[in-house]
This record gives C-alpha cells, structure tokens and sequence, in this order.
C-alpha cells in the first residue's frame, strides 16, 4: 500500500518519503512496545503517521474496544507528537470482511455480516479519531460505497479478508485525497487495473473523502482566527478568541501591524479601518479573518 500511494502521488506531481512496520495480525498494543515500531515514529519528523490496528479488534465490542484498542491509539498518537507536535496522525478505517467474520459471529452478532462488522469498524475509527484529534482516513466507507455502485469489482483476496489490487488501488487513492486535499480523479497511474475500473475507484474515493471532510476531520483542528474589540476614543483594544493556535499577528489597516496576542491600538485619526487576523499553529498552517 504504501508503493501505491507513492507511485499514485508521483503520478499527480508529488512526492512521498515512507517508511513502514506491519507484522501480520499486529495489534495497537503490541506496538506500543515494538522497537521497529517506535524506531519507525521517532526516525524523522514526519508530515503524517498512519495508525491501523490489527483488522478485527475495532470491530469488538464498544467495551471490549474501549479496553483493549482506545488506550493504545493514544499512547501511540502521544507518542507520535512527542517526536514532532506537528505531525498529523491518520486513523486508518479499514474494511469488513467480505462475509463477516465468522471466528467471532457466535459472540457479537454485528460481526455475522459485512455490514455489521464495517459499521463497527466506522465508529471505533471515528471514535479513535475524535479522541485524539486526528485524521481518519474512511477507506472502510469507500469499499462499502464501492461494492454498493459495484460489486462485481472485487476488493477483497481471495482469503475474503485482505486486499486484492483493486482494493489496495482504492485505498491509495482514499489515502492521497486525505494526506493532499486533492483529487484523485484523472490521476494517470493505475497499477494493474484497466482504465475503467481504475476511473470508477477513483471517483469513488473522491466524493467518499471530499462529501465529508468534517467527518474525517480534515481541517477540522487546523487554526481558527477569531476576535472581538471594544473602542475607546481613538485606542482600539482587540481580543483573541482564536481556536488551536498559539501566535497572532495583525494588521490594523492604517500601516501597522503587531505580533501581540490581545494588542491595544490607538489610532491617528477617525475612519473605518479593516483589521486583519492571521492566526497558526506553528506548523506552517495559517487562518485569517478581516472584520
């Protein structure tokens, strides 16, 4: 998968340096004290790190995922911004099994069908990402949005439960509208695939990634300028009521500017003035507001 998503990127103009630790059948908890795993956070201050837990654990459950997943995506995603605050996490959503899984069916009945393990597996990810202020990539929406257009595209191997090329494809593409905001429509690489299967999958991607951004919470913890003032006289005060940012500069309209959080400024003369807020994080994202 992640050759794909670097050849898909390439293909678009971009540009991908990846590394990767996926022992089969590897759980959040056992990476937590993998060395090749910790080895791999820590190697450089990466632009993202993509989190997947082992395919049926946060399909469980809600209790049993509360004990056994959600404490370790934490300590991961603590881990990973101890090594860079500015890297983003990326929950990555899988898939049902082709049929459910029938090992655990007895137990849980959600997991007896696709669908049920896949609506399982949307709400532990979505979950995961809220509580840690991460991204969530929705590969797991994009191939139930893919089998439901259709199904005689086949997305699993043929062990029902890993990807064929076609699901890698699909989730390259999921992957690279998430990590870029750009579509994946037209892209000119398209591994193995014939160009109609590969055009289907990459519309499919775009609109599951792009129709929701607020769900996956694209964008959604970026900085949000925001101010109120108060007038006396000539002396504005300002105040900053942006959200996820830690510095403010502003621009009073009239020349000058100030890099204080809250500024007080008297002006030389009567007038309306347009007054700009630019608010980061300090991670090379910005937000502005004009009032």
């Amino acid at each position: 998968l992640p050759l794909t998503v670097h050849d898909f990127a390439l293909a678009a103009g971009d540009t991908i340096i990846y590394n990767m630790n996926a022992p089969g059948g590897y759980t959040f908890q056992l990476h937590t004290t993998n060395a090749a795993s910790l080895g791999q956070i820590s190697n450089q201050p990466w632009d993202y790190a993509v989190l997947q837990e082992q395919s049926q654990m946060p399909s469980f459950p809600p209790s049993q995922v509360a004990v056994e997943v959600f404490p370790y995506a934490h300590i991961l995603d603590s881990l990973i911004h101890a090594n860079n605050a500015c890297t983003k996490t990326v929950f990555y959503m899988t898939w049902g099994r082709k049929y459910g899984d029938a090992s655990n069916c007895a137990s849980y009945a959600p997991l007896c069908t696709y669908d049920g393990m896949t609506a399982r597996l949307r709400d532990s990810y979505l979950q995961m990402g809220d509580m840690n202020q991460a991204l969530v990539a929705p590969v797991g929406m994009a191939w139930k949005a893919s089998r439901m257009a259709d199904s005689t595209i086949d997305l699993w191997a043929a062990d029902y439960s890993h990807p064929s090329v076609a699901g890698t494809y699909l989730n390259a593409c999921v992957f690279y509208a998430t990590m870029f905001e750009k579509t994946p429509i037209g892209n000119t690489y398209i591994s193995t695939l014939p160009q109609a299967t590969a055009t289907f999958l990459q519309n499919i991607a775009h609109h599951i990634v792009f129709d929701s951004l607020t769900t996956w919470n694209i964008d959604v913890y970026n900085p949000q300028a925001a101010f109120s003032f108060t007038q006396n006289g000539y002396a504005a005060t300002f105040t900053n009521n942006a959200l996820l940012s830690n510095a403010a500069t502003w621009d009073f309209g009239d020349g000058t500017t100030s890099s204080d959080l809250n500024p007080v400024h008297i002006y030389a003369s009567p007038g309306t003035y347009q007054v700009a807020q630019i608010v980061t994080n300090g991670c090379g994202i910005f937000d502005t507001l004009t009032q």
